[in-house]
């Protein structure tokens, strides 16, 4: 192998290796956001296909969305106004 393909070569190498790793630690796009808490892509997908829904369904996603988002303002509101119930919610 001659240099200058030896080095494309290690620089490819190099390139798939980077893309690689950066793609095992993302764990996705944020869809939501609500105080702290987030919610990613892909943990929307699992959690919907876990309740039954169709993520590739547009109006499921959304009212799922939705839904996650009114839930954890629920959760915020519960912890700063209610701490001993939060505490049994997060409990569960």
């Amino acid at each position: 192998m001659s240099n200058p393909t030896k080095y494309l070569f290690q620089a490819g190498i190099i390139v798939s290796l980077f893309y690689f790793l950066s793609s095992c630690s993302d764990e996705g796009k944020v869809i939501a956001t609500v105080g702290d808490s987030e919610l990613t892509e892909n943990e929307a997908f699992v959690l919907m296909e876990h309740m039954g829904y169709d993520h590739n369904n547009k109006s499921e996603y959304k009212a799922f969305v939705k839904q996650w988002c009114e839930n954890e303002v629920f959760k915020q509101e519960l912890k700063e106004n209610h701490p001993e119930q939060w505490e049994l919610v997060r409990l569960r």
